[in-house]
């Protein structure tokens, strides 16, 4: 994955913010998703790497932020554009089950 670190810090203290978490308790929270990103590590033919930019794939938290990142630029960016009518049609395609 690569979502940038810094946004995925802003996003989580967006959500913070909103959820009116107290001082204390959103400092501790970012301390230690700034832990998490800082310790991110893979590994590939026997070798560990740690990537230059974003959260490795697989990472057992990789998905919750992610979704933190994206339900934040979901927020900011697509409901605007439902709302002043920029996107006009949305069709979700459900799988059927073939006999």
């Amino acid at each position: 994955m690569n979502l940038p670190k810094q946004g995925i810090i802003q996003s989580t203290i967006f959500w913070l913010n909103r959820n009116n978490v107290g001082t204390s308790i959103k400092e501790q929270i970012i301390n230690v998703l700034e832990i998490i990103m800082g310790q991110n590590y893979f590994q590939y033919n026997e070798q560990f790497f740690k990537p230059k930019h974003g959260i490795t794939m697989g990472s057992p938290i990789s998905g919750i932020i992610a979704e933190i990142y994206l339900q934040h630029l979901e927020e900011m960016h697509m409901k605007h554009w439902i709302e002043s009518g920029h996107i006009m049609y949305y069709k979700r395609y459900v799988l059927q089950e073939v006999c």
